[in-house]
Order: C-alpha cells, then structure tokens, then sequence
C-alpha cells in the first residue's frame, strides 16, 4: 500500500519564506499568531521543512519561558518552482525538546586572509508569459522582456553590486535568450551584449530555439552600485522583424568582504583554514552562522569584533 501522506504537526504554525537566508521571529510575532497562547516551554520548540526537523537557534530558552527579548532563529531557503513562490516551514512544539544549532568555535587563527569571495549575482524578472517556449511541463516560462526590432530593439537592465573588489579577477556573464521566430534565412537572430557600454558579445543565432551566452569579463569593467546591462538587436540578419525574449541573466565577480545592511553572505567552494576579515558592520553584536548544511545550520562562536 502507498504511504500516508505527510501531515502538518498539531499543533503547527505555517511560515513562508522568500528567498535564501537567516529569518528571525520575536515574541512579537509568535504572540501575534497564537503561538504563546499556553505559555509552551521554549525548549520543546520545533521546526519541519518537508516532514524533516531542522536545527534552529532559540534565543533565551535555558529558563523555559519565552520572554520579550527571546527568539526563534532559523535558515530558510527559496523555492524554485512555477507554482509558488513561497517555501513553507512548520513551527511546532511539546513532543520533547528540538533539534538545535550546534556551536563551533570560530576564534580567529593565523591562516591567511582572503581578500574577496566569488559571488553571483541573479537577475530575473518575470513579466510575460510565453507558454509555446520550447520545453518540458515543469519549465518556468516567465521572460524579463522581449527585443522586437524595429519597434523595440534594446534592452538595458542594472546589474546593482555593492561592493566589487577592487583587484584583479576574471568573472563570467551568462545571459539566456529565446529565439521565438523561424525564417528561411540561416542565421536569424542577432544580439549584441553590452556590459558598462562595453561590447562583451556578438551572438548569432538560428531557429525556435533557446540560447545560453557566456563571456568572461574583467574585474576592472565593472563598478559599485549600478552595471548597465545592454542587450541591442542589430536588426541586419535580412528577416525585417524579429523576435527574441530575455530570460535571465547571471554575472559572476569577485566581492570584497563587506557587510551590506549588516549582512554578508559568502562561501568558498574549496574546504581550507582561512581568516576572515568583514568590514562594514554597523554595530558590534555580530552572529555567524555556518549554513553549509541547511537543515544542520552550524553557530560559530568566538568572533572577534572590533571597532573601526
């Protein structure tokens, strides 16, 4: 027989999460939605995400009481599908207490210190709906925008970065297009990419069909706060109109380590000892989370924090 399908615990608390990182919930927020109604011990409290338990932070629980200045910390992730945009997770409590975030320590040592990180950043908008993009059921088929020479035969979007690093590197621009058009002539569609007004691809393309463009681009092209991103139809391929939808467009850089609104998150892709030193931090009450493991988010202690 089929297994049972999974049921949301009792009791429970739905939570909806947008997007990848820490969320906090005060006991403002758990007063407001009747969590706190029985005064439950904090120590029992317990977070699901798919039928699964995740370590969370509960802030203040040693007393069991669920003061004022208490909280529930926990790592939540966006969710890629066509359907919603929302990722749920499940608070629940008294079945014994929950799983918790397990500390390690963090003090600084004497390995050597990076100067920035890679980081990527993501831009998409989803504005028209093409449902005839090639593809499978499960595909998301929202474009940004569409080139449509003559009427329309450019695009510019901001690539925002905060806080690009300074020095040498070589990043990669990835842009996807989809070519809705089919003519007899062979190639029929034409885009050229523009970085900073910076031509850093010539990209020719033929049929009903999807495009992928990469390009390394330099350290030094790029700025802090807003990259203009061109995308521009030559319109000289000989079909008169064409076109040709924006999906998304990605660039890969070199980041300095520097908080943004008193947060940064980083990684490396290769395991090593290295010391870590983040500017740009407002004021000296600093957490640090190792999310390597979502679902076993790990709390580094023993940061050093000082002003500057």
């Amino acid at each position: 027989t089929a297994a049972a399908p999974w049921a949301p615990p009792e009791p429970g608390w739905r939570i909806a999460v947008r997007g990848d990182g820490m969320y906090i919930l005060t006991y403002a927020d758990l007063a407001a939605a009747g969590v706190l109604a029985g005064n439950p011990d904090p120590r029992t409290f317990r977070m699901l995400y798919q039928g699964e338990e995740i370590a969370i932070q509960v802030v203040g629980e040693s007393d069991g009481e669920f003061g004022t200045s208490d909280a529930v910390i926990f790592y939540g992730q966006e969710r890629a599908s066509k359907y919603s945009h929302d990722n749920i997770y499940w608070l629940t409590f008294g079945q014994g207490n929950g799983l918790r975030m397990q500390p390690r320590d963090g003090a600084p040592g004497t390995a050597a210190t990076p100067a920035y990180y890679r980081s990527t950043l993501h831009y998409e908008l989803n504005e028209i709906y093409v449902s005839t993009a090639l593809g499978p059921d499960e595909l998301e088929r929202w474009f940004a925008n569409v080139l449509y020479p003559p009427v329309q035969p450019t695009l510019n979007y901001d690539l925002v970065l905060e806080a690009p690093y300074s020095g040498e590197y070589v990043g990669n621009l990835r842009v996807v297009l989809f070519g809705l058009m089919e003519h007899a002539i062979n190639p029929d569609h034409h885009v050229k990419v523009l970085l900073n007004d910076v031509e850093v691809g010539d990209i020719w393309f033929d049929g009903r069909t999807w495009y992928t463009f990469e390009a390394a681009v330099p350290q030094s092209l790029l700025r802090p706060g807003a990259n203009r991103l061109t995308l521009t139809h030559p319109n000289d391929t000989g079909v008169g109109s064409d076109v040709i939808y924006f999906d998304w467009a990605e660039l890969e850089y070199a980041a300095s380590l520097s908080a943004h609104d008193d947060v940064l998150a980083f990684g490396y892709d290769v395991p090593a000892s290295r010391k870590y030193v983040i500017e740009g931090f407002n004021h000296a009450d600093v957490a640090v989370y190792d999310v390597s493991d979502p679902t076993h988010v790990v709390l580094v202690e023993g940061v050093d924090v000082q002003a500057s």
